[in-house]
């Protein structure tokens, strides 16, 4: 029985919460957000890269099918395709650009 942390959520915590706010308030990433945070984009869209995935389709597919798992990944409930398209389309790039430039 697993009693440790999954490999996904150790990779994630190298990622500072802190500093990662920081960029979302510069770019008001999530401004008028209730659930879907940028944080849980990123989680979803890092999960997508690091599993090889093909598709946002294929992506979604692959955490409902871990959704027992999902809370323990730190992505907590797992949203609609739709929902994690809309939030590709509607926030900023550049959050996640300067994410990626802090981490280079």
């Amino acid at each position: 029985m697993n009693q440790g942390k999954y490999v996904f959520s150790q990779l994630m915590s190298i990622v500072s919460h802190k500093q990662f706010q920081t960029i979302v308030k510069r770019y008001k990433g999530d401004y008028k957000v209730k659930d879907f945070t940028c944080w849980k984009q990123y989680l979803c869209m890092a999960f997508g890269q690091l599993t090889h995935r093909e598709s946002l389709s294929d992506t979604m597919l692959c955490l409902k099918a871990n959704s027992d798992k999902a809370y323990h990944l730190g992505i907590g409930e797992v949203v609609s395709k739709s929902t994690l398209s809309t939030a590709n389309e509607n926030r900023s790039c550049l959050i996640y650009f300067d994410l990626a430039i802090i981490y280079r």
